[in-house]
């Protein structure tokens, strides 16, 4: 076998062996991304069913200043009316 022959076969066996690792880091870094692809879809889920339940569970801001308001009015136009009752009771 001359040199020619044997640096051939050697180069074929060093890209061999390169194409060989370089796909399986390749399958390792698919498999990694696909796993962090289902691990984001779990998390936005959660987030979701997390946000479903405070809009369940919790009152919003701005309702609870109108209702709050709502309260209040009730409460001024009660003593407006215990005030008219004093004064027509006031001799």
């Amino acid at each position: 076998m001359d040199t020619a022959a044997l640096a051939a076969l050697i180069l074929s066996a060093v890209l061999s062996l390169a194409g060989t690792l370089g796909a399986f880091i390749l399958k390792h870094q698919v498999d990694t991304v696909r796993a962090l692809q289902d691990r984001c879809a779990a998390l936005e889920k959660a987030q979701a069913e997390q946000a479903q339940k405070a809009a369940d569970t919790f009152l919003r801001r701005e309702d609870c200043h109108r209702q709050t308001d709502a309260v209040l009015d009730r409460l001024k136009s009660i003593e407006d009316k215990l005030d008219r009752l004093v004064e027509r009771g006031k001799p």
